[in-house]
């Protein structure tokens, strides 16, 4: 015979039972949303490195057409913030290895005895700069990247370049040293390949020019300033900031 005790006692076990699934469900509801925040929250702000190799276009820097000039390692750093879907801005900060090269005639080299210019350099030159930088497949989460990008940008920034000039091709040729500033504009652009969630590879070229010809210690031979230019493998990593 089922008495009233025996009911309030089986509807007690099931109110537990409701409370306890409500109780379960709202949690997991909870840990859901927070996961999915978690995942599905943009990051804006990315940080990364790269290394690759470089040269400088400049009077006594090579003879390019031949590609007879010297490869120098090129190193920076990078910090970006997204602005929008499409657009970036990116400040930079560098150093790269400075070295003439080429084999001139004798009539070139006699022209800068002449004008008592220098034969060949070598140093380096630390680079700083700020960029808008826009994107060919545009996103708004970086969890919605697709799987390859392009990316590139003009900016506005310094170089500060610290060479050893020769005034000959002798082993004991006389030689000074100079440190010069100069404002900078580069043209840097990349294609880049998703990593994982958080992280991209990219190869990334740089173009940087100068407001200078007197980084090589020769003025006015090609009339086109001193200039550098580097290739580097980037990687980049999608900051998670409180």
């Amino acid at each position: 015979m089922i008495t009233y005790r025996h009911l309030q006692k089986v509807g007690i076990k099931i109110w537990l039972c409701l409370f306890l699934a409500i109780i379960s469900t709202s949690a997991g509801n909870h840990l859901f949303a927070q996961n999915f925040y978690k995942e599905r929250s943009g990051r804006n702000q990315t940080m990364g490195a790269g290394i690759g190799p470089g040269f400088i276009f400049a009077d006594n820097g090579g003879i390019y057409r031949d590609l007879n000039f010297t490869l120098k390692p090129a190193l920076s750093v990078h910090y970006g913030r997204r602005l929008n879907s499409w657009w970036q801005l990116r400040a930079t900060a560098g150093i790269q290895g400075l070295r003439s090269g080429g084999d001139y005639p004798i009539d070139v080299l006699q022209v800068w005895d002449l004008r008592r210019s220098a034969f060949r350099f070598s140093g380096t030159a630390l680079y700083a700069d700020v960029m808008p930088m826009i994107q060919l497949r545009p996103f708004f989460n970086h969890m919605d990247r697709p799987t390859f990008n392009w990316y590139g940008g003009i900016g506005i920034g310094f170089l500060q370049a610290s060479t050893t000039l020769y005034y000959s091709m002798s082993q004991n040729s006389p030689s000074r040293t100079q440190r010069l500033l100069t404002a900078s504009f580069p043209v840097r652009s990349g294609v880049s390949y998703r990593l994982g969630d958080y992280g991209d590879i990219s190869l990334e070229g740089s173009l940087i020019l100068t407001m200078t010809d007197e980084i090589d210690g020769n003025r006015g031979y090609n009339k086109l300033g001193d200039h550098l230019i580097n290739i580097q493998l980037q990687y980049t990593r999608y900051l998670k900031l409180k």
